[in-house]
Parts: C-alpha cells; sequence; structure tokens
C-alpha cells in the first residue's frame, strides 16, 4: 500500500441521519477508484485518435473549440450535461461559467424524459422531513420505487418502520424485493401505471364524498388492492407518498406527479421525491437546471433540458461527470447525439475502452472522484453535508 491509498469507507457517525450504518454498495465503492479504465492524463482528438497531451494545450484546445461553436453557431447548439453526484461548489461554478459565455442549455437530470410541467412545477428531489422520522410514519406509498437500490438508508429506515406496524404500499413496474413485507401492492406494467393511479385517485376522491370514476386496467393486483391503499390514505393518519427514480423517467411523470399531489391534496399525505444522485437537491439549489438559477429562481430565458438536448443534436455537448451510456435514461439517444457532435468536451473521471467518450470526445479532462476531492452535498432530508 502507498501513501494516500484508500483501502475503505466507514460511515461518519451521525445517529439521525445513518445510525451508523452503511450499505454494502457505498462501503465497497472506493474499488472503483482503482479501476483500469480510469482517465488519468489530458487528451485531445488529433484525426481519428485520442492523444495525450498537456494540461495547458489541454483546456487551451477545449476552451477554443467551445468558443468556437458559439461564435459560428450561437451559444443555443452547445449543451452541458452535468452529473448529480457532484458537490454544490462544482455544479454552481459550472452553470455560472456556462451563463458567462450565453448557454442557457444546462441540466442534470440525466434519468428524466417528460419535463411537461418544468417551468411551473420544478422538482426538487427532498424528503420533506428528517430521515429518522421516516420510522413514524403510518402509511407509506411507493411509487416506481425500488428504494433499497436507490436509498439503503431509506429502506433500513421504512424495515424499522414496518417492525413498529407501518404499512408500506407499492405501484411499482416491477414486483421488487424489499427487506420489509408490504401491506398492498400493485404490480403495473410502465403503460398502465398512470391507469393505476388514477384509479387510486378516483377510489380517494369518492372515498372524500367527491365521486369520481375510474378506468379498468389490466395489472397484477386487485381493486381490493387499490381500496386498501385509499383507505389508509384517507384515514387520519400521518401517510406519506414516495416517487423512486422509475417514476420520475417514466415518460407521464408529470401525470403522474399531478395525481399523486391531487391525493395529497384529498387525504394531506405529504409528497417525497427519492432524486438520482448523491446531490440532486444541490444541483437544484445550485441552479444547474435550464430555467432556473441559483437557489433555484426562475429564468427569463429557459434552456434545453437533458432529454431536448440529445433530441435536437447539438453542435456541441460539454459532459461533467458523466458516461453517456451508463448514465442517461436513454443510453442509445444520448449515445447518438454525441457521436454526431462536432465538438464534445469531456470532464471525466473514467475512460471506458470502446466507449461512447472514447469513440466521440475531441477533449478528454480527467477530474478527481467523491473521495479525491471535497465538497459540499445536500441530501434529501436538506442537511448539508461538506468533507
Amino acid at each position: 500500500l502507498r501513501r494516500g491509498h484508500i483501502v475503505r469507507v466507514v460511515p461518519r457517525e451521525n445517529e439521525r441521519i445513518n445510525e451508523i450504518w452503511l450499505s454494502d454498495r457505498d462501503r465497497f465503492s472506493y474499488q472503483g477508484l482503482y479501476s483500469e479504465d480510469r482517465a488519468q492524463q489530458p487528451m485531445i482528438r488529433v484525426g481519428s485518435e485520442l492523444r495525450v497531451t498537456d494540461w495547458e494545450t489541454a483546456v487551451q484546445f477545449a476552451t477554443r473549440r467551445v468558443k468556437e461553436v458559439v461564435e459560428t453557431h450561437s451559444a443555443e447548439q452547445v449543451g452541458v450535461l452535468v452529473s448529480p453526484n457532484l458537490a454544490l461548489e462544482d455544479l454552481y461554478l459550472v452553470q455560472k461559467l456556462v451563463r458567462a459565455l450565453g448557454i442557457s442549455n444546462i441540466d442534470y437530470r440525466l434519468r428524466q424524459v417528460d419535463f411537461s410541467n418544468d417551468q411551473e412545477n420544478i422538482t426538487y428531489p427532498s424528503l420533506g422531513l428528517p430521515i429518522a422520522d421516516l420510522e413514524h410514519i403510518d402509511n407509506v406509498l411507493l411509487i416506481g420505487s425500488n428504494i433499497r437500490v436507490e436509498q439503503p438508508m431509506l429502506a433500513h429506515r421504512l424495515r424499522k418502520a414496518v417492525m413498529r406496524g407501518t404499512n408500506i404500499f407499492a405501484i411499482n413496474p416491477r414486483d421488487f424485493t424489499f427487506t420489509f413485507s408490504l401491506t398492498a401492492k400493485i404490480t403495473a406494467r410502465p403503460s398502465e401505471m398512470l391507469a393505476s393511479l388514477s384509479r387510486l385517485a378516483a377510489m380517494v376522491a369518492k372515498r372524500a364524498g367527491q365521486g369520481g370514476t375510474s378506468n379498468e386496467s389490466h395489472l397484477e393486483g386487485s381493486e381490493s388492492d387499490e381500496q386498501i391503499i385509499a383507505d389508509a390514505l384517507g384515514g387520519d393518519r400521518r401517510s406519506l407518498i414516495v416517487f423512486g427514480q422509475l417514476a420520475i423517467a417514466h415518460p407521464a411523470y408529470s401525470q403522474l406527479q399531478l395525481l399523486a399531489q391531487y391525493i395529497s391534496h384529498q387525504t394531506g399525505a405529504s409528497v417525497a421525491y427519492v432524486g438520482d444522485g448523491a446531490n440532486a437537491p444541490g444541483a437544484v439549489i445550485a441552479g444547474a437546471l435550464p430555467g432556473r438559477g441559483p437557489g433555484a429562481k426562475l429564468l427569463q430565458s429557459p434552456g434545453l433540458n437533458a432529454q431536448a438536448m440529445f433530441s435536437k443534436n447539438l453542435k456541441a455537448y460539454v459532459l461533467i461527470g458523466i458516461e453517456p451510456e451508463l448514465d442517461c435514461v436513454n443510453p442509445g439517444l444520448a449515445s447518438d447525439a454525441i457521436e454526431a457532435a462536432q465538438e464534445v468536451l469531456a470532464l471525466t473521471s473514467y475512460l471506458r475502452p470502446g466507449g461512447v467518450l472514447e469513440r466521440a470526445a475531441t477533449c478528454i479532462l480527467p477530474v478527481s472522484t467523491y473521495a479525491e476531492s471535497g465538497g459540499t452535498l445536500i441530501n434529501i432530508e436538506g442537511g448539508w453535508q461538506t468533507s
């Protein structure tokens, strides 16, 4: 072992957040730091090949190429996509820099495709309550969430809650295996999830004395399951609706969101959003969004969201901390757009052999990983954690 070599990851002691627990995924995440595909040196494309160069040359090359695209094709032809795992400070500096260049196309939401309500109803990834309070919620409805994979520490809290008598329900596209038992579940095809939630909303409305009808759908679950959920949420006990990553990535996400908000309004249940990445809340606060600046302030001239950037095949892409084929909800669309672009600047920790970046990037700038640099992350309960 050499000095500075990371050999293990341990949780920071904080009973309120993690009770000193840590998931295996995070405990052994350090192994990726020593992967053979780590990007180690700056590279620029000469002809069809990426060649190693010095930092000054690479930075000047990247700066010149991006400015040329802006001057020749306008700033609207540059798309900036950032990882939701970046530190708050990095996210803020990135959005400040690209906006100083006149670029409005910046987004961290790589796993979202429906942005219908984007300007009016921006999603802030938040639990909406302290993590420890999950143990004291009476009813929890998971929508499109494999919570055990998405947020292991939240799954741990929910398991403790079930042991104390909490009812947990799920509407999911797959019958996921949880570490706790479900009171009722509806396993629906992705195309049927909207119909399922619509039917639940109708039952909630009927229970509240407002009438309402529901559409039949082919679900692996029964009407009694939906009625059980509607009755539980409509009671006078404390309830929480949790939007998982599969719901946020759903093509009808905006409609699912409106239905959940309706159910919330009728029942008094809170709504939580489990975003993708370690610092999705920080990305919103930093202003790494096409229509929102720092502090999530609404901008008058919004740019393109992540999905639109790929759909419109822009002339240039700046990718920060992402690998398109691994990090985007539609890897085919993202890869095709990037490979067709005139300029692709990638600030990345990894360069996979045969990957999109190796094939398409015109400049590679290696960046450090989470364990090699400090910064602030904002967790799902809104706590700022700085290392």
